[in-house]
């Protein structure tokens, strides 16, 4: 047997013997029957896990081999895994997994009986953007404008991942929305269907396009473990004989589709004496996910899912100190569905210090932030900046450069912002034959044409006087207008000798890159234009850094066979470049840096020092919380209609008033927003600091 562990919640590095909390030795202990253990944050939930897998074993309950544990994500598994290694010992023969991953290999193992191909292989989100983008140009939209095809394939998706994430079919999905243009209360509700059933072809294509390549994507790895478990009750059986025992971490964060699966792995039974040994960890106030698919109703249902369960409360927090968990605890009270918890700090638990202040405009909050870190010194790695908005994150990395503090922007979020990283798609922009004004004079104007703002003025005045209709009265793009005057540039009025030789070098550089555009993957163009243009050896060695995340990312985008590459990466960067909520996970590196990222990837982790900036708004422009409206497939197409599913909450449209199901949706909105806020908090140790500004860019009025 190992040493004993470190005290729940204790910072990295102390070494005491584990003295468990009276809630933590209920937890523990408790029968091996149903449990729900509600987590709150720092409460050691992950050393309570492990320990009641000890529990289990020593007492003869359970061996190790009967027992499995799911989490999320691979870095969830791999310290839980560490855990129970410390716990048990290095042997221990415990089963960890992600809960897609134990889904997926389910379908591997039965491939047969589900008709599977054996060559059937997993796209990722990248590859499966790919394949609706190559069905796209098979429709024609009416109801849903193409002008950014981005958005509507991102709708698409969304869609798709929720029918999914619900078990809900296409095809009841085009039934329901036939009854609703035909039958709808509402005329918002009515073109909303309308909508949506322009967004089923997509699906319907893309679920097509699938089966003939033979490819499924993650919501397919469970949706297909469900259905393999309910058409074949003996393989649940004998998953039963050989995991009796399984412990769900995170259960706030699975969808309905998941907790369908593991009822039918563990479905209640009629008396009390044969329930099914299923404990389940999490906490309903760290559940911020439901844009991917979380299901809240499946934490606070659990004890109906599986009887006879209780939530069992983890209370003690051992990550901050009295003034924070006074905060938690007030921001806890704000959202209306709620499991009761009410944290504590342990005895002589060392203060965490609470700050705020609100700046002038957005510029200066970001200053502020920088300078107060650096006043506070290194280590730079225990302190993060969490942004509700990721267009926060590039003025706090300027800032923080600026002061001379090393920074890391966690996430495609702050990839995309880094100068290097909008360079070279700058590139990649032009070469996918967009014409994009902006990425053209970027390029013109950056270090390697250095177009002065003469000939750039120049430029433009050609582009203008170019702006001539095309046969039958339509206008060109705004990019072809520039394109038209790079193409010939003696033609150009007032343009210099030394622009006009480098608007010639341009073009042949630009000729060379489009045919290599037209033969190379995305990965190998995006290497080529790295070399040619010079961006690498300009970049340095932080900017290399950041350029080969960037690679990393065009090498997930590995082609599906047959599709197109370049325009569909590009059109996908404009949505990862969009998208407020990246949940890509925080990568661990050696270099100490201060990390910024967005709230949702910061679930999990914990800082010493820990900024909130955005903390206010007014208006259609507020930051923290969010104004958009909730998910509303009333109004919204993409939406998976609520009456289509179960356990939602939500009245149905047949016997409530559009204002009641507004507010119901309103509610739920700003309790996520809620949620967030308790999450941010509660990643702090030793320091947080609450910020807000009066200005923020694109904002109508004072938001302070």
């Amino acid at each position: 047997m190992t040493a004993p562990s470190a005290p729940a919640g204790t910072p990295a590095g102390a070494d005491r013997p584990f003295v468990p909390t009276p809630d933590q030795e209920e937890a523990i202990g408790a029968p091996l029957l149903p449990l729900l253990i509600v987590a709150g944050a720092g409460t050691g939930k992950t050393t309570v896990m492990a320990r009641r897998i000890l529990h289990l074993v020593d007492t003869g309950a359970a061996r190790p081999d009967q027992v499995l544990g799911l989490t999320f994500t691979n870095k969830a598994a791999r310290n839980l895994k560490e855990q129970v290694r410390r716990t048990l010992g290095p042997d221990a023969d415990v089963t960890v997994a992600t809960y897609h991953s134990f889904g997926a290999s389910l379908v591997a193992d039965h491939a047969l009986e589900l008709d599977l191909d054996p060559s059937t292989s997993v796209l990722n989100r990248a590859q499966s953007w790919q394949l609706l983008f190559a069905v796209f140009d098979e429709f024609r939209f009416r109801r849903r404008g193409t002008l950014a095809p981005h958005v509507l394939l991102d709708d698409a998706l969304a869609l798709a991942s929720r029918c999914a994430d619900h078990l809900v079919a296409v095809d009841d999905v085009e039934a329901d929305c036939h009854r609703v243009i035909g039958e709808g209360r509402w005329k918002s509700m009515q073109d909303a269907a309308a909508k949506r059933l322009e967004l089923c072809q997509v699906v319907r294509a893309y679920e097509r396009r699938k089966r003939e390549r033979h490819l499924l994507d993650f919501g397919d790895q469970v949706a297909l473990a469900v259905r393999l478990l309910a058409e074949h009750p003996d393989v649940a059986r004998a998953h039963r004989e050989q995991h009796p025992v399984v412990l769900l971490d995170e259960y706030q964060d699975t969808n309905f589709a998941q907790r369908r699966m593991l009822e039918l792995l563990y479905p209640a039974p009629g008396d009390e004496a044969s329930a099914p040994a299923v404990t389940a960890v999490g906490d309903d106030m760290q559940s911020i996910y439901a844009f991917r698919g979380a299901h809240l109703a499946n934490i606070f249902s659990f004890p109906r899912h599986f009887p006879p369960a209780t939530p069992l409360p983890l209370e003690t927090t051992f990550r901050f100190g009295p003034d924070l968990v006074v905060l938690a605890n007030r921001i806890h009270a704000q959202v209306a569905e709620a499991l009761p918890k009410e944290l504590v700090a342990p005895p002589g638990a060392p203060p965490t210090t609470i700050e705020c202040f609100l700046a002038a405009d957005d510029a200066e909050e970001a200053v502020t932030i920088a300078a107060d870190i650096r006043a506070r010194g290194a280590p730079w790695g225990s302190t993060a900046v969490l942004c509700r908005k990721r267009r926060l994150i590039g003025p706090i990395v300027t800032a923080l450069e600026d002061a001379g503090v090393p920074v890391e922007a966690v996430g495609a979020s702050g990839l995309l912002e880094r100068p290097e990283v909008v360079d070279l798609v700058s590139w990649l922009e032009v070469l996918a034959d967009r014409s994009p004004p902006v990425a053209l004079l970027r390029i013109l104007g950056g270090p390697r044409y250095a177009l002065g703002l003469r000939d750039l003025a120049a430029l433009a005045r050609e582009a203008r006087r170019r702006r001539e209709p095309l046969a039958g009265g339509q206008r060109p793009r705004a990019g072809d207008f520039l394109a038209a005057a790079l193409a010939d540039p003696a033609a150009v009025p007032d343009l210099s000798d030394a622009g006009r030789e480098r608007v010639t070098e341009f073009g042949a550089e630009r000729q060379v890159l489009a045919a290599a555009a037209a033969r190379l993957p995305v990965l190998d163009l995006a290497e080529t234009v790295l070399d040619r243009s010079g961006l690498w050896r300009a970049a340095g060695a932080r900017g290399r850094e950041n350029l080969l995340r960037f690679l990393d990312l065009a090498a997930r985008f590995a082609p599906v066979e047959g599709d197109p590459g370049l325009l569909a990466f590009v059109e996908y960067l404009q949505l990862l470049d969009e998208s407020e909520e990246d949940i890509a996970e925080a990568h661990e590196t050696d270099v100490d840096a201060v990390k910024v990222m967005t709230v949702h990837q910061a679930k999990g982790l914990e800082f010493d020092v820990v900024h909130v900036p955005g903390l206010a708004g007014r208006g259609s422009s507020r930051i923290f919380p969010d104004a958009r409206a909730g998910e509303n497939a009333l109004t919204n197409s993409s939406a998976l209609p609520w009456w289509l599913r179960e356990d939602d909450g939500i009245p149905s449209p047949a016997v409530a008033t559009r204002t009641e199901i507004e507010e119901v949706i309103r509610r739920r909105r700003l309790d996520e927003e809620w949620r967030l806020l308790y999450v941010a908090c509660t990643r702090a140790r030793l320091h947080l600091v609450l910020s807000g500004a009066h200005w923020y860019r694109g904002a109508a009025e004072p938001q302070g």
